[in-house]
């Protein structure tokens, strides 16, 4: 009888240690599926980016959502300062959204307007949330003084009322066909600046006249050498169509 007992432990004996096998292929199992589900790996590399070496935390951790954090924070950095060496810091777009849409940017200054299809004032864009002053003059020469035919301030991409309403001269000395010169300027106001500029009397007040005023403020404010950017274009005279004539070809 005690044989049969020792033989019996001994079978036990060896089922424990099957069972043993059976356990440590399970630990095996277990490591395999952690290595897969990538655990181990991606807590000590997310960790060794965060922490050097030498125990410190590392400033410099770009690890997960940190490229999207630097290219948002450059996007709003660009949104509020705006590019100065951007092209299209002004954009101006005549009859906006019609047939006859008209977009003047630095990369169309050469070609010539028609007169006609400039004769309401244009949408304008400003690529920049800083505070400008927006005119258009009619240059002088050797017959005539300049001319102020438009002015409006523009602040976080936003534009106030006209200060001077639009107007396009009619050029009546000119033949049809002829060509002339307008420009666009975009002045920054100084950070100091306290009043932009503004004309008291602007519905009466001669263009001409108007255009010394801005001069004037412009020196008292060290604005003269301040422009942003300006565009130099080419306008012909055509022969506007009046309403009585656009009636009479309807009729």
């Amino acid at each position: 009888m005690i044989i049969k007992t020792k033989k019996y432990n001994t079978k036990t004996k060896k089922y424990n240690t099957k069972t043993k096998k059976y356990n440590t292929k399970t630990k095996k199992y277990n490591s395999k599926n952690n290595s897969k589900r990538g655990g181990g790996k991606f807590l000590s590399k997310l960790s060794g980016q965060v922490f050097s070496n030498t125990g410190k935390k590392n400033l410099s951790y770009r690890g997960i959502g940190s490229q999207a954090f630097r290219n948002t924070k450059k996007s709003i950095r660009s949104f509020q300062q705006g590019n100065q060496s951007n092209p299209d810091l002004l954009t101006l777009i005549y009859n906006n959204r019609t047939p006859n849409q008209i977009t003047i940017n630095n990369s169309t200054l050469n070609t010539i307007y028609e007169s006609s299809k400039l004769s309401t004032a244009p949408h304008v864009q400003v690529n920049n949330m800083n505070h400008f002053l927006l005119v258009m003059i009619l240059p002088g020469n050797e017959n005539r003084k300049p001319k102020l035919l438009w002015a409006k301030n523009f602040k976080n991409r936003s534009s106030s009322i006209a200060i001077i309403n639009y107007l396009l001269p009619k050029q009546k000395k000119l033949p049809i066909g002829s060509i002339y010169k307008v420009v666009f300027k975009l002045y920054r106001y100084p950070e100091t600046i306290k009043e932009p500029f503004k004309l008291e009397d602007s519905i009466t007040i001669k263009r001409k006249v108007a255009m010394q005023k801005l001069n004037t403020y412009l020196i008292n404010n060290n604005m003269l050498n301040s422009v942003a950017i300006s565009y130099l274009i080419s306008v012909k005279k055509d022969a506007q169509k009046t309403m009585n004539s656009i009636l009479k070809l309807t009729s």
